[in-house]
């Protein structure tokens, strides 16, 4: 049951990802309003993790936290922790561009689904939890825009699951 659960974690989590990068290539410069889609992986982990933290809340995944780590004045990241599990979908951008003190980000997959919390956690202290509806509210102008973010998401992957079938 656990493997199944991680498998199924893994493969939601890439379907999102890939989601994103289709949404990304398909918009013209003109068309980009939004931050996730700018510059995507790099510099975009909160809005990504605060909208896939959504996104999974959707698909009936609970007990999911947006974490907030880092450096104080130093580099910051941000991703997603479920039960036992840290869900990171831009830990890739560090690859090349980015240089942490931590070798966990050495080279990272664009999807990464760890029981290895530790790891994030040294590279990135913790210091804010937050669940993803705490973002989501539509009660303002940044909760709109993520809301379409996902919106576009959510279609693209509807979109690429109509064209497999």
């Amino acid at each position: 049951m656990e493997q199944n659960f991680e498998l199924k974690l893994f493969e939601d989590c890439k379907s999102f990802r890939n989601a994103v990068e289709r949404v990304k290539s398909n918009l013209s410069i003109l068309d980009i309003k939004s931050l996730l889609f700018t510059n995507f992986p790099g510099g975009s982990c909160e809005r990504t993790s605060t909208i896939l933290g959504s996104y999974l809340l959707e698909l009936g995944y609970k007990s999911i936290e947006i974490v907030n780590g880092g450096f104080s004045g130093l580099q910051r990241h941000v991703w997603i922790e479920i039960d036992e599990y840290l869900v990171d979908i831009t830990a890739d951008q560090f690859n090349s561009s980015i240089e942490v003190t931590d070798t966990v980000f050495g080279s990272k997959q664009a999807v990464e689904v760890t029981k290895d919390k530790a790891s994030w956690q040294n590279a990135f202290p913790i210091d804010v939890y937050r669940k993803p509806a705490y973002i989501l509210s539509d009660s303002n102008r940044v909760d709109r825009e993520f809301q379409s973010d996902l919106k576009l998401i959510r279609a693209e992957i509807e979109r690429q699951a109509a064209n497999s079938a």
